[in-house]
């Protein structure tokens, strides 16, 4: 009984260890902590770089443990913090989309499965590619000269998160400002106005987001009316110059002092073709007359020949006993090489007496040139008179001549006065003068010479000595401003003298060489005076020191002006016809004359001083009867007045106008070049002081002496702009 006793508990035993290891078993498969029964899911990562986001998609969770979350993770790559993106309680929830992406930076996710005990079963990472946020390109910045403008364009945006374009512009040296913004994605255009010339303009297009973020181009610049080109102008400080565009392809620079007149031509990039001085003599000069070197002015002819305008003030001083000054003013023709082109003017033939006969008709055996001159009373000794290239002829033939170049006066029978200088004979003030060249056998005398003058004396010619034949005198008064011309004769049967005299005015421009001659042949008495001024005019009472000239109707007239009178010249100077401005401020200190794309009719334009204008107008020419329609009245005016601020001008100095119906003005009280259209109004400017690079210097901008400013401004057929830069001494070209 024992042992069977003992067989049952053993098997009870092994039964219940049997027992016991089967439960053992059931308790680990619903242990919640068990990693079999929660295990991960699959991950998968997309990038989204349009809409910048990352999109996580991933496999159902099939594990036996019930279900609690799924977690969204996210770290830094290489970083130990990680983020917890999302907490998704839906065990059908399989994506999630990550909207907080920051460009250019690595990450890893992860999907952490969490069951209801709390075990996570996490996901291998996966990464994605850096979200990039990509800037626009700038596409074209182009600069319009003509608006003063940039057209900026740009490729559209394909970034996420777009809130607004910004355009940022700055210049060398400024902070960037904001231009404009635009939150319209799809418009990628911006035209920026208001811009001012041969600045460089640096513009970028940011892209400004939802978070704030800026997403910045590359930068572009550029400009219009970029300084192309400077080089020297060699002028003296008391010089003044203007410029001028001329055929063919040269720029002109007429350099004016009280003393001579220059001209310099350069081509295009600034080379010197050549250099000549138009006008110089030692008569010119203070204190009687100098030159005004503000009105001179040039006109190029069709025919290469070249008109030279300018203008002699006449001081007051004791030798005339005058308190107020007087102005000539006048045309002079050169060739093209400068020299002067003399024309021959018959004189009194309307009333000179028909064919002396007998005794009457004959002069013989002398030639003379004698002249007076005014003392100043100061001890000056001014040169007063120039007598140069004497010439004698009897009955056609030369027979006497007189250069001066041997520097005395030996082959002459009578000589007093004064002196031979430069190869000419000099006579200064307080003296008269005497020449006298005599032969018995000389018949039928002509005498000619080459004469210059102050605006003072009187100098004649005279042929003719005997009594019992005739004598013929030819005197030249420059301050009458006359031409006389004497003939006598004394009877030796009745010691009666009969005189004829003639007179007619003439204008004399100090310095300027002139040829008068005078003859009897064959009982015919002639005068004649050869001179390259084709027009003269004296102003009494007057000293503008401001003129200019413009060549009209293809050089057939010309504009000319003087303080504030305006001249309409025939080409050859034949004919005039003068417009009082009608106010003594109406000054102008340049004329053009231009073309301007789609008008019949030329333009003309006048730059006004003192009112700080330019005014300008259509039409400006009659073809009918060739006379100057002067913009005073009826015209349209550049320039809102005296000022500094843009628009507005201090002593507007030069202008010119292009084809495409700009004016650019010479702004000198404001050291600038302003621009304008042809109804007014305003554009642009480019400025500076005297310095590097596009700066200007006009002279004493601060003064308010007009006087003191120094500057012209011209434009080529190609849209080019010269400026002379007086002040820095040089010429400076700006692109069209």
């Amino acid at each position: 009984m024992r042992c069977r006793k003992t067989l049952v508990l053993s098997w009870l035993y092994l039964a219940c260890c049997v027992l016991t290891l089967a439960a053992c078993h059931e308790t680990q498969r619903d242990n919640l902590l068990d990693p079999v029964l929660t295990p991960g899911v699959e991950l998968s990562v997309a990038l989204d770089d349009t809409a910048g986001t990352a999109t996580l998609s991933w496999t159902r969770y099939a594990g036996e443990t019930p279900f609690a979350v799924y977690r969204v993770l996210r770290n830094v790559q290489n970083q130990v913090q990680v983020d917890t993106l999302a907490v998704l309680a839906e065990v059908d929830r399989l994506t999630f989309i990550d909207t907080t992406l920051s460009p250019d930076i690595f990450y890893d996710y992860r999907i952490a499965v969490v069951n209801e005990a709390g075990f996570a079963a996490v996901s291998p990472p996966q990464n994605t590619p850096p979200l990039n946020l990509p800037p626009v390109q700038i596409e074209a910045l182009h600069f319009d000269a003509r608006t003063a403008s940039a057209a900026l364009s740009w490729t559209p945006y394909r970034g996420p998160r777009f809130r607004a374009y910004q355009i940022l512009r700055w210049t060398e040296g400024q902070t960037a400002q904001v231009v404009d913004e635009i939150p319209d994605s799809a418009r990628t255009e911006f035209s920026d106005a208001g811009l001012l010339g041969n600045i460089e303009y640096f513009y970028r297009v940011v892209v400004q987001t939802a978070r704030d973020e800026a997403i910045v181009s590359a930068e572009e610049s550029g400009m219009f009316h970029p300084l192309l080109a400077s080089w020297p102008l060699p002028v003296e400080e008391d010089e003044f110059v203007r410029l001028y565009w001329e055929d063919p392809g040269r720029l002109t620079a007429l350099v004016s002092s009280k003393a001579q007149v220059r001209l310099l031509s350069f081509d295009a990039q600034g080379g010197l073709l050549a250099e000549r001085i138009l006008f110089a003599s030692p008569f010119i000069g203070p204190p009687l007359s100098e030159i005004i070197p503000r009105a001179v002015t040039t006109v190029l002819q069709e025919d290469g020949n070249r008109l030279l305008g300018f203008s002699v003030l006449a001081d007051d001083n004791p030798i005339v006993n005058e308190s107020t000054p007087s102005t000539v003013l006048g045309l002079l023709q050169l060739d093209s090489g400068g020299a002067p082109i003399l024309r021959e003017y018959p004189l009194f033939n309307d009333v000179l007496p028909g064919v002396f006969t007998g005794d009457e008709g004959i002069v013989l055996g002398e030639a003379r040139l004698t002249g007076d001159t005014p003392s100043s009373g100061a001890g000056l000794a001014l040169r007063m008179v120039s007598i140069d290239n004497v010439a004698i002829y009897a009955r056609g033939d030369l027979v006497f001549a007189e250069d001066f170049e041997e520097g005395n006066l030996s082959e002459w029978d009578t000589a007093f006065g004064d002196r031979v200088e430069d190869g000419r004979m000099m006579v200064r003030d307080g003296g008269s003068f005497r020449l006298v060249k005599t032969d018995d056998a000389w018949r039928q005398l002509r005498l000619e010479a080459d004469l210059s003058f102050r605006l003072l004396g009187f100098t004649s010619l005279g042929i003719g000595s005997a009594r019992g034949f005739s004598r013929v005198m030819l005197t030249l008064s420059p301050r009458a401003p006359k031409l006389a011309l004497t003939w006598s004769f004394r009877s030796l049967d009745t010691n009666q003298t009969q005189r004829q005299s003639f007179e007619t005015p003439f204008t004399f421009l100090p310095g300027v060489t002139y040829r008068p001659a005078v003859e009897m042949v064959d009982g015919q008495i002639s005068a004649s005076i050869q001179s390259p001024v084709i027009w003269s005019v004296l102003e009494e009472g007057v000293g503008h020191k401001w003129g200019s000239s413009a060549s009209i109707d293809d050089a057939q007239a010309m504009a000319y002006t003087l303080g504030p009178n305006g001249y309409s010249l025939s080409a050859d100077g034949a004919e005039s016809r003068l417009f009082e401005f009608g106010d003594p401020a109406l000054v102008a200190s340049e004329t053009r004359v231009w073309s301007v794309e789609g008008d019949a009719e030329p333009w003309v334009g006048v730059a006004l001083l003192e009112v700080g204008q330019v005014r300008i107008r259509k039409g400006g020419f009659s073809t009918t009867t060739k006379e100057v329609r002067w913009p005073i009245n009826l015209s349209v005016r550049i320039g809102d007045g005296l000022g500094a601020v843009p628009g507005k001008m201090i002593a507007p100095l030069s202008f010119d106008g292009t084809a495409d119906g700009r004016v650019f003005v010479l702004d000198a009280g404001n050291a600038r070049i302003q621009v304008f259209d042809i109804e007014g109004n305003y554009i642009t400017h480019w400025t500076g002081r005297a310095g590097a690079g596009g700066a200007f210097d006009f002279g004493n901008q601060f003064g308010i002496d007009i006087n003191d400013f120094a500057g012209s401004v011209a434009v080529d057929d190609e849209g080019f702009i010269y400026v002379a830069d007086v002040g820095n001494r040089r010429i400076q070209k700006f692109a069209p």
